[in-house]
């Protein structure tokens, strides 16, 4: 089953259950993002600013622009969009990587922008360049709490 039809299900189960104790507000104002949803989007963007296909993304390559790629979507996944989805399912998403895969990743990235001033840089300009173009294209706010704030 597709993870956006499950998470929808869910959700509704829950604003079933909470509404029988009237403690759904009428008009929500913040909301859950999908996840899916980004990390395709994420995934989009990073092929075209950094030149590479989607697919070499996702594949198993360790060809070094693939890998250094993959860390950067796993950083940006989890730090910069503060998604609460868990490292195995970013991993699946990724290709079929382990959780500790992702986790390396992560801090592979968090090295780096400690000890190289051009990738930090770079980093910075992605991640805010995309965080940008998301919340433009969905009228949102990404909060520190992986919540969003409709701008509507």
């Amino acid at each position: 089953m597709n993870p956006r039809a499950v998470n929808e299900v869910k959700n509704e189960v829950i604003k079933q259950l909470l509404s029988e104790y009237h403690l759904v507000p009428k008009k929500p104002t913040l909301y859950k993002f999908d996840d899916y949803q980004m990390m395709e989007e994420l995934l989009a963007f990073l092929s075209s600013e950094m030149s590479i296909d989607p697919t070499t993304i996702r594949s198993k390559s360790r060809k070094r622009f693939a890998v250094e790629t993959r860390q950067v979507f796993f950083y940006i996944v989890k730090k910069v969009m503060y998604s609460t989805i868990d490292l195995t399912t970013i991993g699946n998403f990724a290709g079929g990587k382990d959780h500790s895969t992702v986790l390396h990743g992560i801090g592979v990235c968090e090295n780096r922008i400690e000890t190289e001033r051009a990738f930090k840089e770079r980093l910075k300009y992605l991640s805010s360049k995309f965080k940008d173009l998301f919340e433009k294209k969905h009228e949102i706010t990404v909060m520190s709490d992986g919540w969003k704030k409709n701008n509507k």
